[in-house]
């Protein structure tokens, strides 16, 4: 019988300790991989794009740059390693420029000991482009310590054969002024005094207006005392600064060094506005009443700017009381009938601004001069702070700049008298009205302005709407997201959008408003007045776009202030951006004022900005980090 014997046995499908094995070791490859791939990779890929930063071929430096810039706003270290210290100025002025590229170079952005060699880099570059670059950012980075420093560097770029430079210089030095040390001020000073004696007379003028607003600063009296030969537009600046800041030890001899140019017929004009700041003294309002004297049959082309002038800086005339004086007496003269004679009519406004009393013959609302004396009339009453003493009627057919500044002095203001202005195609004139009313009218009334406004509908009526809200939060909230998501309409929807922003800080903004300040997508004058009424950041930029930017010229502010009477919108606000001046320390520009004089009182407001926008800015630093 045949044994029995049991298979052999079968070998497994699978080797499990193999299996095992491999489990284990692709776990441990995984473990691994993952610090491999998120430790030891980037650190060896931030040391490889690092050592191409100061590789001879651009290109690889280039690619270390587009690797900074891609992550560096995570890992912000990246900008204090040691190849980056380590970069010349060369190699600094060329990294920054890639990162400007793209929009990522800014102090905010930029580690302070990388931003501040940057500024120095180019502050000690050959090229003046760059240094008037630095210049422009040195407030940025600028401390006691540090205008003591910058000493040898002024010393330098003053005597550069660049007039741009100069002027940066002169302009930074306004600027650096309440940062300055008393122990160094006796070389700012000296600066300022150098800079008045420049040969570009634009430096000279203005060197002679910041010596005479900045702090501390002494003026040296004698280069007042100037030559023939001097530009007239110096003279009126160093006859304006002499009399505002007069600390010699004889007021008297440099009141006489400006009256003695008074008697010489060409430069007599371009003293009145320094004997504007000395009226209180005898001998210069006895000038001004001898000018002011010239009755209207005496007035010749010649004559009639400084008479104007003289006019204007008058005091206000008082025709309450018995004994009218004499001052007051001249601007009622001049305020009299011109008899259609074209070259009266200046004087004539002028004297009736000055007076706030119309004193000739009502003409009609379509009368181009009637409309100018009935517009100084409402305006001296604003400035005599008269307003809210009685109610003006203005018809319907008269223009919208009459109807809006006739509510500043009503003592009810009437909200169906802005809805021409608000509904008009000229956009300084709407958004004037918008100020206006947020200013003068309540709550209930410009609710009331809305819903007429909801009547009418079209593209100007909704975005006066969107207006209004922006600067008195009136409008329902629903109404204004409906106008931001209207793409169809980019005025309406980006006016909306600044509007809800204006009330809500925490509401998203599509577009940053202060980069629309340099495109033309949208109304500048619109941007402008909302900025103003918005946080100190955008306050900010809409002054220095304003008073400073080079888009602006003295003409276009002039025309923006005078002509579309944005001025009541600036001066109504500035005094609350800075609390902390006195409000009759704010520069004016004199409404009703010929051009030249308009002019200087501009480089007047300019510097004074120069010197004071640093409390601005301070200001727009704390709110920031709140």
């Amino acid at each position: 019988m045949p044994s029995s014997s049991s298979p052999p046995p079968s070998k497994p499908i699978f080797n499990i300790k193999a299996i095992r094995l491999t489990f284990i070791l692709c776990l441990l490859f995984i473990a691994l991989a993952i610090p491999a791939t998120y430790l030891i990779a980037p650190y060896f890929a931030k040391n490889q794009y690092l050592s191409k930063i100061t590789s001879q071929d651009a290109s690889q430096r280039q690619l270390a740059y587009q690797y900074l810039i891609k992550y560096s706003p995570n890992q912000p270290d990246l900008l204090t390693t040691e190849p980056v210290i380590k970069l010349s100025d060369e190699q600094i002025l060329e990294l920054a420029s890639t990162f400007n590229n793209a929009s990522r170079w800014s102090k905010s952005t930029i580690p302070s000991p990388l931003y501040k060699r940057w500024i120095f880099a180019q502050l000690n570059s050959d090229e003046p482009s760059r240094q008037i670059i630095a210049l422009e950012h040195l407030e940025e980075i600028a401390t006691p310590k540090l205008t003591h420093q910058l000493i040898r560097n002024f010393i330098v770029l003053s005597r550069s054969k660049d007039t741009s430079v100069r002027y940066a210089v002169l302009i930074t030095i306004a600027r650096l002024y309440h940062l300055i040390p008393d122990a160094d001020l006796d070389f700012y000073n000296g600066s300022l005094t150098n800079f008045a004696q420049d040969d570009d007379p634009i430096i000279s003028r203005q060197a002679f207006i910041i010596s005479a607003l900045a702090r501390n600063a002494p003026f040296d009296h004698s280069l007042a005392i100037l030559f023939e030969d001097d530009p007239a537009t110096v003279k009126e600046a160093a006859y304006w600064a002499i009399l505002y800041k007069d600390q010699g030890n004889d007021p008297a001899l440099h009141l006489n060094a400006v009256l003695a140019d008074f008697r010489n017929p060409h430069f007599m004009p371009h003293t009145l506005y320094a004997l504007a700041s000395a009226s209180n003294n005898p001998k210069a309002q006895q000038k001004l009443l001898q000018l002011a004297s010239t009755s209207p049959a005496q007035i010749t082309p010649e004559n009639q700017i400084p008479v104007l002038r003289a006019i204007l800086a008058l005091p206000k005339p008082d025709f309450t009381i018995k004994q009218i004086s004499q001052s007051s007496q001249f601007i009622a003269m001049h305020a009299e009938e011109p008899n259609d004679s074209a070259l009266l009519e200046p004087l004539v406004a002028a004297a009736t601004y000055r007076s706030g009393i119309a004193m000739i013959e009502s003409r009609s609302y379509t009368d181009p001069f009637g409309l100018l004396v009935r517009l100084a009339t409402i305006e001296g009453v604003h400035d005599q702070k008269l307003e809210g003493h009685m109610l003006w009627m203005v018809p319907e057919e008269a223009p919208d700049l009459l109807k809006i500044a006739t509510q500043r002095v009503n003592s009810s203001p009437i909200p169906a008298a802005f809805l021409s202005a608000l509904l008009s195609s000229d956009t300084p004139i709407r958004d004037l009205a918008v100020h206006i009313a947020s200013q003068t009218l309540s709550d209930d009334q410009i609710k009331l302005l809305i819903s007429k406004l909801l009547e009418n509908d079209s593209s100007a009526a909704h975005t006066a709407i969107a207006l209004l809200h922006a600067l008195t939060n009136q409008a329902d909230p629903d109404l204004i997201e409906s106008f931001i998501l209207n793409e169809q309409d980019y005025i309406l929807s980006k006016t909306a959008e600044f509007a809800r922003s204006m009330q809500d800080p925490h509401a998203p903004l599509s577009t940053d408003p202060e980069m629309l300040l340099i495109s033309n997508y949208y109304p500048r004058s619109t941007l402008l007045m909302l900025l103003l009424h918005s946080n100190p950041a955008h306050q900010h930029a809409a002054l220095e776009h304003m008073l400073l930017s080079n888009q602006f010229s003295n003409a276009d502010i002039i025309e923006l202030l005078d002509t579309k009477r944005f001025h009541y919108i600036l001066y109504d606000i500035l005094p609350k951006i800075f609390e902390d001046q006195d409000p009759a320390d704010i520069p004016q520009l004199w409404l009703w004022a010929d051009i030249g004089l308009q002019n200087l009182q501009l480089d007047i407001l300019k510097q004074w900005y120069n010197i004071n926008r640093h409390s601005l800015l301070e200001l727009t630093a704390t709110k920031t980090k709140q």
